[in-house]
């Protein structure tokens, strides 16, 4: 009986937001996106800040930016700067956002299991 009135629920709320133009799906979509662009801003400036000191500004957090090694090679201080925020940036983004999103995944998967209430009369 839940289930039947669930399914009719849902279909009514698509049918909703198909009229309005718009679907949940791309909604979710969108949201998303945003997610996934804060986390590789996140560790693009993780990187930038990482290699600062590079330009002369001083911010020492080191685990702003678990990836990127301290080199030491020549050429100018903001060519270095550049070459090493785009390099160590990448990886550093990629690595933010498997994690981010595994603990999003983690996160409602634990809230889907929580709020499921239990059938003790399901046969």
């Amino acid at each position: 009986m839940l289930t039947r009135f669930f399914a009719n629920n849902v279909s009514y709320q698509s049918r909703k937001n198909d009229l309005l133009g718009r679907s949940l799906n791309v909604m979710t979509k969108r949201k998303a996106l945003a997610i996934t662009c804060s986390f590789i801003a996140l560790g693009y400036a993780g990187a930038a800040v990482s290699y600062a000191y590079l330009i002369g500004l001083q911010a020492d957090f080191p685990y702003l930016c678990p990836v990127c090694p301290d080199i030491f090679s020549l050429g100018s201080p903001l060519g270095k700067f550049i070459g090493r925020t785009i390099a160590g940036g990448t990886v550093n983004a990629a690595l933010f956002t498997a994690v981010g999103w595994s603990l999003i995944g983690m996160a409602l998967g634990l809230k889907r299991f929580l709020s499921d209430p239990i059938d003790l009369h399901d046969e």
